[in-house]
């Protein structure tokens, strides 16, 4: 869905996007799926997968989390503790390290990650 955008920019100019494009962006693929919760998967799925530490927290990675930000919180808590892809769970938990209230979205998403470390 966003891959013609985001094959304009490098990861790091995708890091600095303008709000309001970012916005456009996230509105886009929301627009794109039916299930919101699918949303949350993908962009968490996105920045799980991104070249960990330079990408995840510079750049797409970066991207992914503002992306993720404009995301309703309500939809976050819901998703966040249901994860069992991997990647998704990865991308959670750099999520959740990089927010101001790191603890309470580390709390959210230790659930997954228990079932997770359980499964294995």
């Amino acid at each position: 869905m966003l891959v013609e955008d985001l094959l304009k920019w490098p990861g790091d100019e995708a890091a600095n996007l303008d709000r309001e494009l970012v916005q456009r962006m996230t509105d886009r693929l929301i627009q794109a799926e039916e299930d919101s919760t699918k949303t949350v998967r993908e962009l968490l799925a996105w920045l799980g997968t991104a070249t960990w530490p330079a990408e995840a927290i510079a750049g797409d990675g970066q991207l992914a989390r503002r992306m993720l930000e404009k995301l309703d919180p309500a939809l976050m808590t819901q998703v966040l503790p249901e994860l069992t892809d991997p990647f998704e769970l990865m991308g959670a938990v750099v999520w959740a390290a990089y927010r101001e209230d790191d603890a309470a979205s580390m709390s959210a998403v230790e659930p997954a990650i228990t079932q997770l470390l359980v499964d294995s």
